[in-house]
């Protein structure tokens, strides 16, 4: 290897001869391995595209095609600090949105808000027109619905004690004052 790079086979046996047996050994090594050319690529690779959305502080987020885990008549805006309450009025009316809640951030200015979307228009198309048309708009993203890892599985039953205990862990740890084995079985 020279300066980071793989020698070929030609490559290398130029160089052992011409360092063994100088000028004589170049002759030699060009008669026995006849150079080989090597291509290298000029071409600069072209840096990753930006996303689409997140230009000039915003953040609109547009769920990827075949996403389902969101609510899909429910989104969330951030307003910016700037934007006044007639404003985002208008563009409730204007998107026809139904407010289901808000809060407003009094160190930040900022409010959020959770809106459901009345009409047929649905939550993509919603998100691409705040980001074409509505500058005031800080953020905004379909309503995902998260579910904790515990629910995805069925609760385990077991069967309730003979004394109807509600202290089910007494039963479960063996300890002494539970129900007897004779009850458990």
């Amino acid at each position: 290897m020279i300066l980071g790079r793989e020698l070929t086979i030609s490559e290398a046996y130029h160089k052992t001869l011409g360092y063994m047996l100088g000028p004589v050994g170049w002759l030699l090594a060009d008669a026995m391995f006849p150079p080989t050319i090597t291509v290298t690529n000029t071409r600069q690779p072209t840096p990753p595209r930006k996303p689409k959305r997140t230009a000039s502080g915003r953040n609109i987020n547009i769920s990827p095609s075949g996403e389902t885990r969101f609510i899909p008549n429910e989104i969330l805006l951030r307003f910016a600090a700037g934007m006044s309450e007639p404003s985002r009025s208008r563009l409730i009316d204007r998107l026809n949105l139904t407010l289901l809640e808000s809060q407003t951030f009094a160190l930040t200015g900022e409010t959020i808000g959770r809106y459901r979307i009345d009409g047929g228009r649905s939550a993509v198309q919603t998100l691409n027109l705040i980001a074409r048309d509505f500058p005031g708009v800080a953020a905004a993203q379909v309503n995902f619905a998260y579910v904790g890892a515990q629910a995805q599985q069925p609760a385990r039953q077991d069967s309730p004690a003979s004394d109807a205990s509600a202290q089910y862990v007494v039963r479960k740890l063996h300890l002494p004052g539970g129900p007897s084995r004779q009850q458990r079985r």
